[in-house]
């Protein structure tokens, strides 16, 4: 059986009451019944139903004030309402339309236009209803990103607080997407009961725009804040957060929130998501749109003609490896050299990555950037003697075709497989570390080498490099650059060289800028250096 619309009669009168009760089960309509006009206001707001007929001479309550309340809650301000009555005056018809009457059914009815007005206006109210369901986030009962853009042109200069709630992804992956949900419910009330007249505001509209994002509208032709007002409120948001405690089943949660403040009327959602993210990159609690929206809509625009650059250079093969050189100090020679990415851009200008890389790795061109410049270290190491080693971010680890890719040219070069190194850029946290370890056994098991790049700068510590197997470390090069004259850098090397010689690891020391930087690690015991004192990365 499908949907059962619901009908509240409100009918004093029993006889017509049970009649129009009996009329319209028998079309499978579920009806409940009042018999005053508070008895029908109450019972519109229980059971929100999706049709009222209505007579206007009640007892306690005529129709007409009950019919005004209903349409004062939001609750039910949409249900269509049909009046009966035996009324033919034109002034009480117009008195019923504008309390918010629909239609009329003279009394006494006939059964088929009773049934054609209530199937005519149950349609519309079943209509309506599916609107204002996907006006409405389904767990808060909020309005939602459809709403907001609906009813921002109606507002006299809508000023938007955009409020972001940090980490929700990782609540709901780590404590249920049902946790989240109760969160967000909690923090709806909050900003609900959220108390603005200390700032001239009496009252505000309610959003909720996305998982953890929501919004708070002030209609500012009315309120006429100024931007320093607006801080101070956006200010007086996160005050009272930090004092709030958010409940879920008696666990406490800690939480903390972003705000940005949009006086601008056009695209207000889109640049307050923006200057969001802004915000929470640079930990500011209460960021103003207009004072960072340009700057990022810069780095928009220089992103996409990097991401069309980096097309154009994988379609053009114009990737290519530099070579950096790493010296063993005890032997004076050159043993193995770093593979580093290059782009040749049009004019034939070589490209650092610094430049181009982070646009690349949030691009699908990133797995056949490493793939390309892989086979190309290949190709230039076949005919020569000394290791080299690759790169790979935590997105080659994670990615399954990059990790395919790297196996399956070990298995078919197995007379160069042993000198190659895979470095492990150690600031790019794995998100996967059984993948990771996967990774290094099968990749050892073939021959490579493995290194962590960076060591000492970002997630790693010792336990990992035991679990991973690790061949080589890296020291990052703020450990490394002013090891000649800083104590403190001095004996933190000496720290993981300590461990690196008990665990049978070698270290590498990258940022050799000079020789007395070259010399101290000498000292200390230190053998492979690189550095633009060693040599600077070129072709081979």
């Amino acid at each position: 059986m499908g949907y059962q619309p619901l009908v509240l009669v409100a009918e004093d009168d029993e006889v017509n009451r049970e009649l129009i009760k009996d009329i319209l089960t028998s079309y499978d309509y579920r009806v409940i019944e009042a018999v005053t006009g508070k008895d029908a206001v109450e019972k519109a707001r229980q059971e929100v139903p999706d049709l009222i007929l209505m007579d206007i001479e009640m007892p306690v309550m005529n129709g007409l004030e009950a019919i005004r309340l209903i349409m004062d809650r939001p609750e039910t301000n949409r249900v269509p309402i049909i009046v009966l009555t035996g009324l033919n005056e034109t002034e009480d018809r117009i008195k019923a339309f504008d309390c918010g009457a629909m239609d009329f059914v003279a009394k006494p009815f006939n059964a088929h236009e009773l049934v054609s007005h209530v199937r005519s206006y149950l349609r519309f109210s079943l209509l309506n209803k599916k609107y204002v369901l996907s006006t409405l986030d389904p767990d808060t009962q909020t309005p939602n990103r459809a709403s907001f853009r609906e009813k921002m042109p109606e507002l006299d200069k809508p000023l938007l607080f955009m409020i972001k709630l940090d980490n929700m992804d990782a609540i709901s992956h780590f404590y249920g997407e049902g946790t989240g949900r109760e969160i967000e419910k909690n923090f709806i009330d909050f900003l609900s009961q959220l108390e603005l007249l200390q700032h001239g505001v009496d009252d505000f509209l309610l959003y909720h725009l996305g998982k953890g994002l929501f919004g708070v509208v002030i209609e500012n032709g009315k309120a006429k804040l100024d931007k320093e007002k607006a801080k101070q409120i956006g200010q007086h948001l996160l005050e009272h957060f930090e004092t709030h405690q958010t409940y879920v089943k008696e666990v406490q949660y800690d939480l903390e929130a972003t705000v940005a403040i949009c006086f601008d009327e056009e695209k207000n959602l889109e640049k307050s998501e923006l200057a969001l993210n802004e915000a929470v990159r640079s930990s500011t609690g209460v960021m103003m749109v207009d004072e960072v929206i340009q700057d990022v809509y810069h780095t928009i625009g220089e992103n996409i003609i990097w991401l069309k650059n980096i097309k154009d250079a994988v379609h053009e093969h114009r990737f290519l490896p530099f070579f950096q050189p790493i010296l063993n100090g005890s032997s004076g020679k050159i043993e193995k050299y770093e593979t580093l990415l290059r782009m040749v851009d049009e004019e034939g200008h070589f490209v650092a990555p610094g430049q181009f890389l982070f646009v690349a790795k949030n691009s699908k061109y990133y797995p056949d950037i490493t793939k390309t410049v892989t086979l190309q270290a290949i190709d230039v190491f076949k005919d020569r003697s000394e290791e080299f080693s690759i790169n790979l971010s935590a997105l080659d680890i994670e990615n399954h075709s990059t990790r395919d890719f790297l196996m399956d040219t070990l298995r078919r070069s197995p007379e160069i497989a042993g000198r190659i190194i895979f470095e492990i850029v150690e600031q790019e946290g794995i998100k996967h570390f059984e993948i990771l370890k996967e990774f290094v056994k099968n990749a050892k098991q073939l021959g490579a080498s493995i290194a962590i790049d960076d060591f000492g700068s970002g997630y790693s510590n010792f336990r990992m490099l035991l679990d991973m197997d690790v061949d080589y470390i890296k020291v990052d090069g703020s450990l490394i650059r002013n090891i000649h004259t800083d104590a403190i850098s001095r004996s933190v090397v000496e720290t993981i060289k300590t461990f690196a010689e008990k665990t049978s690891m070698k270290i590498i020391a990258e940022f050799v800028e000079n020789q007395q930087i070259q010399d101290t690690l000498m000292e200390m015991g230190i053998h492979y250096f690189q550095g633009y004192h060693i040599g600077k990365p070129g072709l081979l």
